[in-house]
């Protein structure tokens, strides 16, 4: 299959930018790759590029004030596509929430396969599938499952194109917190049912401002726990964020 270098996201050279004044806070961090399946002739990649970056950032600032968890920080692996329709790469339409051949297919690959690793340390992969829904529930706009063995595995999620909507904005940050909760292969613990304002529950809520959005104190100890973290301390006083492109950076 072939795979594009990574394209790292940068802003422009013009940028307005706020600069959080906090204390330098201890935390962890993430690494996500994001791939977009789309045919190689599709004309759509730079707009679902902008709509990641958007989703990036807003996921980023949730994880990083209420949790103490960065993404990706200081070097990221980027935005990259895969060639459907190529060296057998399906063009996926059907998706399923506990995974299918044709997700497997898509992993089961010399590039995407388990151990998926970024600089040697475990990573976390979106797949975002224009044009796909999900055949159980036609309601669902993402999944997170394990693909591997029991002792050899790695998390991926899955996600049409209408999770990175501004009117879904806390998909892909639910999708993440399944992947942080997974501590056996292909066993996510079961969803928040009582509160319906917490970025666990399903469906997942929509409100706009995330002071709005729960996370309780157990989940974060969890989240925190995650094997996919890593310790990176962050100063919170040089974090910039771009208004204009909604792409976050760290200063070293």
């Amino acid at each position: 299959m072939k795979v594009s270098k990574p394209l790292i996201i940068n802003p422009g050279a013009r940028i307005n930018r706020r600069v959080r004044p906090r204390q330098t806070t201890p935390t962890l961090h993430i690494s996500i790759f994001w791939y977009v399946l789309l045919p190689r002739s599709s004309s759509r990649f730079n707009s679902i590029v902008d709509s990641i970056s958007n989703v990036k950032s807003r996921t980023e600032e949730l994880y990083l004030d209420k949790c103490g968890v960065s993404i990706n920080e200081r070097m990221s692996p980027g935005v990259g596509w895969l060639y459907c329709g190529e060296n057998n790469v399906p063009c996926v339409k059907r998706l399923s929430k506990n995974g299918n051949p044709e997700m497997a297919s898509v992993i089961n690959n010399s590039y995407l396969k388990p151990p998926k690793k970024f600089f040697g340390r475990r990573a976390f992969t979106y797949i975002v599938v224009p044009g796909a829904r999900f055949i159980d529930d036609p309601t669902l706009l993402g999944t997170t499952v394990t693909f591997g063995q029991p002792d050899n595995y790695s998390i991926y999620s899955f996600l049409t194109l209408q999770a990175l909507l501004p009117s879904n904005p806390w998909i892909v940050a639910h999708e993440m917190g399944h992947a942080l909760q997974n501590r056996v292969y292909n066993n996510f613990p079961s969803p928040n049912r009582n509160d319906p304002l917490n970025l666990m529950y399903e469906p997942v809520p929509r409100v706009k401002n995330p002071n709005d959005l729960n996370i309780t104190t157990s989940q974060i100890e969890e989240f925190r726990q995650s094997s996919l973290l890593y310790p990176t301390p962050v100063t919170r006083q040089t974090r910039q964020v771009s208004r204009r492109t909604g792409v976050t950076k760290s200063k070293p």
